[in-house]
């Protein structure tokens, strides 16, 4: 058999540089799927730095899929024939390997390298279970604030903070109607004004932010239909009454859209739009008061189609300009964060997930930090990017969990996390390259789901919580 490889692997390199095609290189980066019709052939790797990597086979058959790999510039296999979906590696910079395999004919395969140091995934002797988190005799303090009871089911909200106000931007179930209700001590809940979008209809998704001076922005997307094209609307609080300072972008416009403000207060958009067969990222900017809207360099980026079915797409604004979206090439889901450099956009190296969910993005200008979380294949991932050390570092607990809301949050020296898992919420911080569980609890809430995070002044931060009924929204502040 060995020798069957090895004639397999002189055709296979003949052929490569005969007909080179980047696409056929798999890089920590970037995820590799092919189509075998002979179901015999190979892919190449190479990486940015040496290091231990796992390397991720996902098959569309059934059948036996058996592979070594070779040294290229070495000459030699660095493995014996291998079996199984995922097996270690040490892997070299600037050395080509080539993956030699054989399987059934007409196969789809999916290839996956994750950089150790930046996955939570080893090998066979670690589980991803809850037991992982520590527990240390550190206490936070709880108070519960007033909840927001609702006579129906709530479809969606949004949690953001000013000062000493609480808003919530939120939808009803059968409803197409967009409401923001601010909450404020020893006065309780109220709606600030009438809906957002008022007679506009088939609502598709919406954001919302608070600037410096605690002025609101909602934004939101409209589906197409027979009478209207779909439109993307951007309404601005101005104490008394929402006001429409929209880019009138109009005409194949998806379904998702996300806001963010940097310290200027200027606002950044986040869309999707039809272009081709495919929809692809825009972004546009607002100096934030008035409708005048610029692109951000390039339009329409994306390598793939953009219309992935998530809840966001992930964008920041301090210290610069990035966007982090999901896309699909041939069915397969993968996800890139891209970054301003100036005049163009360029990768920010950070390793790509398959269908990443409830994308949270945070920054500490002057840390110079970007923290990356999102949840995807039943683990929530984090990452902490550094500008003084230009490179990402993987935190991730290495758990996995029920559920697919989480958020994130930095408050003093202590980066929280909180998710679903089942039909409760946990909530866990990071300390000294360590997950504890908040106050020894393993389980946070009990029979509750969709939590987020939003600080409150030097008081502390809130966690929202919404019940099972999705009737009852309920906050606690933490200190």
């Amino acid at each position: 058999m060995r020798s069957n490889f090895l004639l397999i692997f002189v055709w296979l390199l003949i052929g490569f540089y005969s007909h080179a095609q980047l696409k056929q290189v798999l890089t920590e980066v970037e995820p590799l799927s092919i189509s075998s019709e002979s179901g015999k052939g190979s892919i190449y790797l190479k990486v940015n730095k040496s290091s231990n990597y796992i390397l991720t086979f996902d098959i569309s058959l059934g059948s036996d899929f058996v592979y070594m790999v070779y040294d290229v510039l070495n000459k030699k296999y660095i493995t014996d024939k291998i079996r199984k979906r995922d097996v270690k590696l040490k892997l070299h910079k600037d050395i080509l390997y080539a993956v030699i395999y054989v399987t059934s004919e007409n196969a789809n395969i999916n290839f996956v390298l994750a950089d150790l140091d930046l996955s939570i995934i080893s090998d066979d002797a670690l589980r991803a279970k809850i037991s992982n988190i520590k527990k240390q005799d550190k206490t936070f303090l709880l108070r519960d604030l007033p909840s927001f009871k609702l006579g129906a089911k709530l479809k969606k909200y949004i949690l953001r903070t000013y000062s000493r106000n609480i808003y919530l931007a939120y939808q009803m179930e059968n409803s197409d109607n967009i409401k923001v209700s601010s909450f404020i001590e020893n006065i309780g809940w109220f709606d600030i004004s009438t809906a957002v979008n008022d007679n506009i209809t088939d609502i598709a998704c919406f954001d919302f932010a608070v600037n410096s001076k605690g002025e609101l922005y909602v934004v939101f997307t409209t589906k197409s239909t027979d009478d209207f094209s779909s439109e993307l609307i951007v309404k601005k609080f101005n104490s008394r009454k929402w006001i429409d300072i929209s880019p009138k972008f109009r005409t194949n416009i998806g379904f998702l859209v996300n806001i963010s403000i940097d310290k200027r207060d200027n606002l950044y958009v986040a869309y999707l739009k039809k272009v081709g067969s495919e929809y692809k990222v825009n972004f546009v900017a607002n100096r934030g008061y008035s409708n005048i809207w610029n692109n951000v360099m390039d339009s329409y980026m994306s390598k793939g189609d953009a219309y992935v079915d998530v809840s966001s797409i992930g964008i920041i604004s301090e210290p610069f300009l990035g966007i982090f979206y999901n896309y699909k090439v041939n069915d397969y889901v993968n996800s890139e964060f891209i970054v301003d450099r100036g005049k163009t956009w360029a990768n920010a190296n950070i390793q790509s997930a398959n269908m990443a969910d409830s994308v949270k993005l945070l920054s500490n200008f002057k840390s110079g930090q970007v923290v990356l979380s999102y949840i995807t294949k039943d683990r929530p991932i984090v990452s902490v990017f550094s500008l003084q050390d230009d490179k990402w570092k993987n935190i991730s607990p290495n758990i996995r969990i029920k559920g697919i809301t989480s958020d994130i949050l930095s408050y003093r020296n202590d980066l929280l996390l909180t998710f679903e898992d089942g039909d409760d919420i946990r909530l866990i911080y990071f300390d000294e390259d360590n997950w504890y569980f908040l106050n020894e609890s393993e389980i946070f809430q009990k029979s509750a789901c969709k939590p987020q995070f939003a600080k409150y002044q030097d008081e502390g931060f809130i966690l929202s919580y919404l019940s099972l009924d999705f009737k009852v929204l309920s906050f606690k502040l933490i200190s």
